[in-house]
């Protein structure tokens, strides 16, 4: 690749603990972790069969989001463990970005940082209105060392809100000279158990799995043979803040991926997911690091709807689908033309799109995830997560990073178009496009840096938000609620065929004559 080279070498990462050597202090973090969840999920059995204890529900709808609980877990929250991972330009700068919900009428709170968790690094407030950076160690991306296979490391951060009745959201960013990427993080209410991993493919592959409480079983099932020398499979034994980091191929032609790799943890654990160098695809153009903080099971679901990133970043991209459970029936919908893919995937098994340009529909069986990949021969290379449409929020609260050509995109229910506030501001009609053979519009705007926040009046909206700056970008979706696991939707009309990938599979087969089904307001109550 140009500019960054296509393969970076190994490197051998400083012994910890890091050499930079955290703020010291005579102050105590505060230390009150939320007792842990009844485990629901299971360790994986030998034949990897999904558990038949989820509840099943028939509908005669072709979509349909899934049901509602009366649990509300979301992405503000107070205690937040955080795993930068490697970039391929490891001269940069590690960043949170810390905000106050705006509904959250507090002038500031304080916050408690450790880095590595359990050492003291800063206290700081947290001032409403605006968003506060902490600048941290670069070693909190570089000094994960690959070659430490089946051994814990201690190199992730623990923020927690001294005041337990307030909450923040934290962006994580990390900057490079010629690349950058950010993620929305979860706290540790929002994570779980179960997570599949993604990422874009290409050189180095990477995740790391942390521990938010001591006696972490976790065990991790991999699609690449011989990933742990020993075999696909591997478990090991976690305390709180030690994490697990892995990294892929760094030399396999370029197109190694750990995507599909499945993690079962006995306690809930963080994973972030992504890649050190992603180039995605092949013969040409330059290589930029990507990552995500990845979403559990728990909160996925059987209905998303995409629409184009903000158009920098190119008018196409490109979609992964992961699922838990085999034998899960997938139909995507590319509504701009009305060409649709259908397949089953099995476990430790991904399909990805090719280019689709315009609104797109994913509708499954059972509950899936899917990440939204802008790839370079159509605009700066990046990852994102799509946020379910049963799990969009009402209100979001998020920062455009300093020094980028700022925009975002919105996806919301046509009730709420002309009625959806910018900052206090309603947004005109006149920006809203609608999503074809769906009852949801979409819109892109530009950003001010800074802190900002948007609200609707009748059904939540999904934000991506997407930063430029040549030669780099950036990335990153909104917040999401969720309430309990999906259940399992009505299958009757979903077919077989799509491109259904793995390390030793590829294959594609649509059906443009199906016919498209569309998104009405009647389906959604």
């Amino acid at each position: 690749p140009t500019g960054v080279p296509s393969a970076p070498a190994t490197t051998t990462a400083p012994t910890l603990p890091p050499s930079v050597v955290p703020v010291t202090s005579s102050r105590a973090p505060v230390a009150i972790l939320l007792p842990a969840p009844t485990p629901t999920e299971i360790l994986f059995p030998s034949s990897m069969a999904p558990s038949t204890n989820a509840p099943t529900r028939h509908l005669d709808l072709s979509f349909s989001p899934s049901s509602i609980g009366t649990t509300t877990v979301d992405t503000n929250g107070r205690e937040f463990f955080i795993s930068f991972l490697r970039s391929v330009d490891q001269l940069n700068s590690v960043e949170l970005h810390l905000a106050i919900p705006d509904n959250v009428y507090v002038p500031n709170v304080t916050v408690n940082v450790e880095y590595p968790v359990g050492s003291f690094f800063i206290a700081m407030n947290v001032t409403t209105g605006s968003p506060t950076i902490l600048l941290l160690p670069s070693e909190c991306a570089s000094d994960w060392q690959p070659e430490t296979l089946l051994q814990p490391q201690l190199n992730s951060v623990r923020v927690l809100v001294d005041q337990p009745q307030h909450n923040i959201s934290v962006t994580m960013v990390n900057r490079a000279s010629n690349t950058y990427d950010a993620s929305l993080t979860l706290p540790v209410d929002a994570l779980g158990h179960r997570y599949v991993i993604v990422d874009t493919g290409s050189f180095s592959p990477e995740f790391v799995i942390t521990a938010v409480e001591d006696n972490t079983t976790v065990t991790v099932l991999s699609p690449m043979d011989n990933l742990f020398n020993s075999g696909s499979l591997v478990q090991i034994v976690l305390d709180r803040g030690q994490s697990f980091y892995v990294m892929g191929d760094q030399f396999e032609d370029g197109n190694a991926t750990l995507t599909g790799t499945m993690v079962n943890s006995s306690k809930p654990v963080a994973v972030t997911n992504g890649v050190t160098c992603g180039q995605f695809r092949l013969g040409g153009g330059e290589c930029y690091h990507a990552f995500e903080m990845a979403t559990p099971v728990r909160a996925w679901s059987t209905f998303y709807l995409a629409a184009p990133l903000p158009s920098q970043l190119g008018d196409a991209s490109v979609y992964r689908v992961v699922v838990w459970e085999s034998d899960t029936n997938v139909t995507v919908t590319d509504l701009a033309n009305g060409e649709v893919y259908t397949f089953v995937l099995e476990d430790g098994t991904f399909w990805e799109s090719p280019e689709l340009s315009g609104g797109v529909s994913f509708v499954a069986n059972k509950p899936i995830f899917v990440v939204q990949l802008s790839t370079e021969t159509v605009g700066f290379p990046s990852m994102v997560n799509v946020v379910a449409v049963d799990q969009f929020q009402f209100r979001h609260t998020f920062v455009a990073i300093e020094g980028f050509n700022t925009s975002f995109s919105i996806i919301c229910h046509n009730r709420d178009v002309g009625g959806l506030q910018l900052d206090g501001k309603y947004i005109p009609q006149i920006h809203f496009s609608p999503i074809a053979s769906t009852d949801y519009s979409s819109a892109v705007l530009p950003l001010d840096d800074g802190i900002h926040s948007t609200e609707s009046s009748f059904t939540g909206h999904a934000i991506t938000v997407a930063g430029y700056s040549e030669p780099s970008s950036y990335v990153y979706s909104g917040g999401f609620q969720y309430y309990v696991e999906p259940t399992i939707l009505d299958d009757s009309r979903r077919g077989s065929g799509g491109r259904i990938r793995n390390p030793d599979t590829r294959n594609m087969t649509t059906d443009s004559e199906q016919q498209v089904p569309s998104i009405h307001e009647g389906d959604l109550a």
